[in-house]
């Protein structure tokens, strides 16, 4: 027996939630398609068709036939989901400290690597809370001298998410190539009648 449509997309909302998803949910449905963008489970962004916000996760919810995609996602630098930060990069483009204050400033949920001159540190966050900082030397002051330095790389370990059991799923068009198409083309061209030809000036 098949969810209800509001039932199953209330299903995977909850596995979002607990999963502390943070990304884009795809949702196509027979009357539009929906884009959700969540921060560690919770929704910050909802669009279905030309609707926004409140207005448009109600239709959602009313929608018919929903398959969905999960995809990844970090949020950008100064916030929204237009530009998003990528999950690898140098500390020359983003200190050390910027990306600490991102991390609380949009409650991820996440483990932040850093390495700078030899040295490394991981920080994990929770929902935006610091729950613990290794490093690979003692006295923790790895961290500290990383802050505001411009050599460096971080990388971002966001959790591993899939949807729930059972969830139906995007299904990607076959792709066509281009002597396939003109194939068809070719063959309507054949089947068509042929114009009839112009009478002679008298």
């Amino acid at each position: 027996m098949h969810d209800r449509p509001e039932a199953l997309l209330e299903r995977v909302l909850a596995h979002v939630r607990d999963g502390r998803f943070t990304g884009l949910l795809r949702v196509r449905t027979r009357e539009a398609q929906a884009e959700l963008w969540f921060l560690s489970g919770i929704r910050e962004e909802t669009r279905f068709g030309v609707s926004t916000g409140d207005e448009a996760f109600e239709r959602l919810l009313r929608a018919t036939d929903p398959t969905f995609e999960a995809v990844v996602r970090l949020p950008g630098l100064s916030g929204g989901f237009k530009k998003s930060l990528p999950p690898e990069g140098t500390l020359s483009d983003v200190r050390a400290v910027a990306l600490l204050r991102y991390c609380e400033t949009y409650a991820l949920t996440c483990t932040l690597e850093l390495a700078s001159k030899g040295k490394t540190a991981r920080v994990r966050y929770q929902i935006g809370e610091l729950v613990g900082v290794d490093t690979d030397t003692a006295g923790g002051d790895a961290l500290t001298e990383m802050l505001d330095s411009a050599e460096g790389t971080y990388r971002f370990e966001l959790p591993a998410f899939a949807l729930p059991s059972g969830t139906p799923l995007f299904q990607a068009a076959a792709p066509t190539s281009l002597l396939t198409e003109l194939a068809k083309i070719g063959k309507e061209d054949s089947t068509r009648p042929a114009a009839a030809s112009a009478a002679p000036a008298s």
